[in-house]
């Protein structure tokens, strides 16, 4: 595999939290003479604005970025953080089982297998890309 390949998991869930985005965007200009708006769901921001912190590390040239989307994709599995508007769910009490989030997390660990070895094991991570 590419080295960039390990970004595709985080590329899918931020594509999908900007075509959230834009949806509602396009919906509000096309409604506007309708006095009908759209807003996006607070979770789909709190999504966004986590997967820019992990873009922002991944601008830095920081391994950590694995480790923060890997937060951020277990936390997505509960109502206050999401990647789109719409999406499909198994709820079992507050624990949201979504499944986008599960594809997403896979094959973030199965592109970024060293960093499963690094959480399994005592060494700290070294800091490259």
């Amino acid at each position: 595999k590419t080295r960039d390949t390990k970004f595709i998991p985080f590329i899918i869930a931020f594509l999908l939290a900007i075509y959230s985005c834009v949806k509602v965007l396009i919906e509000n200009i096309q409604e506007s003479q309708a006095n009908t708006t759209h807003q996006i769901n607070d979770s789909v921001l709190n999504g966004i604005i986590a997967l820019s912190i992990v873009a922002l590390s991944i601008l830095v040239r920081r391994n950590i970025w694995k480790y923060l989307f890997l937060i951020v994709v277990v936390l997505s599995f509960f109502p206050f953080l999401n990647f789109s508007q719409t999406g499909f769910a198994i709820y079992i009490d507050s624990l949201k089982i979504d499944l986008i989030a599960i594809p997403l997390l896979i094959s973030h660990f199965v592109l970024n297998i060293e960093m499963f070895k690094v959480l399994l094991s005592d060494k700290e991570p070294t800091d490259q890309s």
